[in-house]
């Protein structure tokens, strides 16, 4: 099959089309894919590497596509089925799941691994090396339980973007955080993430939703999901100090990654408030006595703290009502050559969420 290969960090993307996987094992499902999206993480595992990573490498952990093929033992799908790819697998049954934090899973591989990766190789068997779901490539194996099912009216090149940054975003709102109708909320970083982020608090009722990016044309995306006010970066303090009258706002959300945001983010919440970190990377130093005295809160959210059996039909019943947007998110479709040009974009801050769509 074809597939987007990184052979190093710090390299682009080489498009090979002898690309082989394993399986389906036992408890394993082989998917057809029809949209893998590029994501930001992505970008800095492509740029930074990632300890444990190793190259070549075949990534890509937002997708959505049709089975074609089951291991033994597999329950509740059948060939033909569309679903929508989870790239955190839980097992049901661990501490972690049965506590309501299946995000958290360890059981199957750990958070992001979505089962043990079958045996991947291209050429004359030289080893490629899968992480999570391995989705840029036409055809991936993933354990059974990171399949969920979907029904067939929803365009898999939409459906695809549930997978990371419509889960992610949301679920930091509905789950992690649990916005309060006429909550007051800050969202640093207008990415594929934080207008999800955008459009769940606007869901959730908040009076104030203000987003701050330091790109133009991303501020202009956040007002049409739902933020009240957007500003660039540079101005954050006092403007979010005038914006909420000295007070701080309820709930203020990171999804960059960056120092400057987290300090900004923290900076921003209120006494008693929660600052909710969404993004990976940068590093922060906090007051304790600010913690203490003012019973700060400062909390970490991972793929949107989501059950995705819960998660994913609720959130294509909120795109059926209306309320929440899916095909405003997918700004760019190209096909697997194009791929090093798609993330080239991203990292300029263009568009929203470009998908590879595969024939």
């Amino acid at each position: 099959m074809r597939a987007a290969i990184l052979p190093a960090f710090r390299s682009p993307y080489e498009i090979r089309d002898d690309v082989h996987v394993e399986g389906p094992a036992p408890g394993y499902v082989r998917v057809r894919l029809a949209a893998s999206g590029l994501c930001g993480s992505d970008v800095k595992l492509q740029d930074e590497g990632r300890q444990g990573a190793r190259t070549p490498l075949l990534i890509g952990h937002e997708a959505a596509g049709t089975v074609v093929g089951l291991g033994s033992g597999v329950e509740g799908l059948a060939e033909g089925d569309h679903v929508i790819l989870s790239r955190v697998t839980s097992c049901g049954s661990c501490e972690d799941c049965v506590s309501g934090n299946s995000h958290l899973c360890r059981a199957l591989g750990g958070p992001g691994m979505a089962g043990k990766p079958p045996a991947r190789w291209f050429g004359d068997h030289q080893a490629l090396y899968g992480l999570a779901l391995a989705a840029h490539a036409e055809e991936t194996v993933v354990h059974a339980k990171a399949a969920i099912k979907i029904d067939e009216d929803v365009p898999l090149d939409v459906a695809a973007v549930i997978g990371c940054s419509v889960t992610t975003g949301v679920g930091a709102v509905f789950n992690t955080a649990r916005v309060e109708p006429g909550s007051t909320v800050v969202v640093m970083g207008c990415g594929g993430v934080g207008l999800n982020i955008i459009q769940a608090a606007r869901i959730a009722g908040a009076s104030e939703i203000v987003a701050v990016d330091p790109v133009a044309s991303r501020r202009d995306d956040a007002m049409r999901f739902g933020a009240t006010t957007a500003i660039g970066i540079e101005a954050v303090g006092g403007a979010l100090a005038e914006i909420s009258r000295g007070r701080g706002f309820d709930y203020a959300f990171e999804s960059i990654g960056r120092t400057d945001a987290l300090s900004a983010t923290i900076a921003a919440t209120r006494r008693g408030g929660m600052a909710v970190i969404v993004g990976m990377g940068g590093e922060v130093r906090v007051n304790a006595d600010r913690l203490a005295l003012q019973e700060l809160k400062i909390v970490g959210s991972y793929y949107g703290s989501a059950n995705v059996r819960v998660e994913f039909p609720r959130l294509i019943r909120l795109w059926h009502s209306g309320q929440l947007k899916l095909e405003e998110l997918v700004t760019d479709r190209i096909g697997l050559d194009a791929i090093n040009d798609g993330y080239a974009a991203l990292r300029a801050g263009t568009g929203i969420r470009t998908v590879v769509t595969f024939p």
